[in-house]
């Protein structure tokens, strides 16, 4: 029933039809992350009421080599002096999918991969399209780069109201667009699933029934100096959103993104991108985009290759940007000393990560990461990338942290059992 009132919303616009539509998002919004149905809702999250736009693939597809792909995990992995099962982990963390592949030379040979691992789970497989949630953040972030090296934006110290005047008087008037990147805004919002009345829930009740993105950003007041505090806040994103936005009109974000990586990366299939509503019509820029978790590992690969496409080499991201993205240039952004993010450091938009003899220094690893459980994680070390999909329901209960913890333990153990294998 729900798809027949989906498809006959999508053709009539009288106010009945999108009143109907607003009351389907409604529900499925607020039963989002219900255990019987969250499987499911991750998989398919374009279906339940949201409009979207689509990033369409090229002509051809990034391949790697699939004569490996066989059960290369490691047996265990080593959490907090504790020997945990990796299968059994992945397992309980409800893992819908995870492919690791391997780039044995990303600086002389970055069109070669090898298949190492690829397993779906939960009724997931390899046409999945699965919900980035907050991976699709460090997509945004990359769009962002080639946005300045393009002089489409004049310098990250440019502030969000000189190109939303409309911020003016916000919690984002004047604050710099690196800051922006870096999640140091100092604006005030509550980024926890476990509470109703969270920021992070009224913006998902806000989005459900169809009200402006964009102007639940505008609202937001200051809560610290920018520039001081690493304050995760999924409208930083929106904002960046926004910025890119008015800087690339008439084109849309999802035209962008199709246009200067969606095309030239080798990616095998389609991305959709929700957006807020038909009147809007804009991006949901914190974490919407629908993708297969090949796709992802594709993300994470032309990452490791310093921003040249898997495809064929070109240069789509700047090198430099890349390796700005991934080295946190402020005390308050270095890992080890955010206890609240797991220790871990941040750049433009991606976690960085620490050493485990010393968790105050950057290890070199670094991951893309969403909520319930979905990573994108980049071992230059090991030349090892790995997508893993999740629709974990125990992440609202608060085992956030431990989940994500454990997750990128596991994947620095498969990232080393994996090394020792032969290119």
């Amino acid at each position: 029933m729900g798809n027949i009132v989906l498809r006959i919303a999508g053709e009539v616009s009288s106010p009945f039809w999108r009143a109907c539509n607003t009351l389907f998002r409604l529900r499925n919004t607020l039963t989002l992350f219900n255990e019987a149905n969250i499987v499911t809702n991750f998989r398919g999250l374009w279906q339940k009421g949201f409009t979207h736009r689509v990033a369409h693939r090229g002509a051809r597809v990034a391949q790697f080599d699939i004569s490996e792909a066989a059960a290369n995990l490691p047996e265990q992995f080593n959490f907090e002096g504790m020997q945990l099962n990796t299968l059994e982990f992945l397992q309980s963390h409800w893992t819908t999918g995870m492919v690791i592949l391997k780039v044995p030379d990303p600086e002389n040979k970055p069109t070669q991969a090898t298949l190492l691992y690829e397993q779906y789970f939960l009724g997931n497989n390899a046409t999945s399209k699965c919900i980035s949630w907050s991976m699709g953040k460090s997509i945004v972030g990359a769009l962002f780069g080639i946005a300045v090296d393009q002089g489409k934006i004049g310098s990250l110290d440019d502030t969000v109201t000189d190109y939303l005047p409309e911020f003016t008087g916000s919690g984002y008037d004047g604050v710099t667009l690196k800051n922006v990147l870096q999640m140091s805004t100092g604006v005030a919002f509550t980024e926890d699933y476990d509470r109703f009345f969270s920021d992070i829930n009224r913006m998902g009740r806000t989005l459900a029934l169809g009200y402006s993105v964009n102007g639940l950003a505008a609202s937001l007041c200051k809560e610290y100096e920018q520039g001081t505090h690493l304050h995760y806040n999924s409208m930083n994103t929106q904002v960046l959103g926004a910025v890119l936005s008015r800087v690339i009109a008439p084109q849309k974000l999802t035209e962008y993104l199709e246009e200067q990586i969606w095309t030239k990366v080798g990616f095998e299939d389609d991305v959709f991108w929700l957006l807020d509503n038909d009147r809007d019509d804009m991006e949901l820029a914190f974490g919407t985009l629908n993708a297969r978790t090949r796709d992802f590992a594709r993300f994470g690969w032309l990452y490791l290759n310093g921003g040249r496409s898997p495809l064929d080499g070109s240069q789509v991201l700047r090198n430099e940007w890349v390796k700005e993205s991934v080295t946190p240039d402020a005390p308050h952004l270095q890992p080890g000393v955010n206890e609240g993010y797991n220790f871990w450091g941040y750049g433009y938009h991606i976690w960085v990560l620490g050493r485990e003899d010393d968790p105050t220094q950057v290890a070199g690893d670094y991951a893309f990461v969403g909520v319930y459980n979905q990573f994108v994680y980049v071992a230059p070390q090991h030349n090892i990338v790995i997508a893993r999909n999740s629709a974990y329901p125990g992440y609202g209960t608060g085992d956030e942290l431990p989940s994500e913890a454990k997750a990128i333990a596991c994947f620095r153990a498969i990232a080393e059992h994996n090394a020792r294998r032969k290119a």
